[in-house]
């Protein structure tokens, strides 16, 4: 059974050499096993559907995307990532 936990914060992360291993790094809360707020790293996003990013073994809810940056006009809104990550 895959965890549900929500994302705060967060970035996509599209490495130069492995571009379909797309990725996010944001604030975590609700993980069992990560402390509230802990920055996070996910393993490569499967889908995005409603806003929530799959991958293999956690559904991430997404909150607000990270806008204080130097990099905020690359980063997408929520709209924005899961129209980038739908097939």
């Amino acid at each position: 059974m895959q965890k549900i936990v929500r994302l705060e914060n967060w970035t996509l992360i599209t490495p130069k050499d492995a571009p379909a291993h797309r990725y996010l790094r944001g604030s975590v809360f609700d993980h069992p096993r990560i402390a509230d707020g802990a920055t996070v790293f996910t393993t490569t996003i499967l889908s995005v559907d409603h806003c929530r990013a799959q991958t293999a073994n956690t559904i991430y809810i997404l909150g607000k995307e990270n806008r204080g940056s130097t990099a905020q006009a690359q980063m997408p809104n929520s709209w924005q990532l899961c129209q980038a990550l739908n097939v």
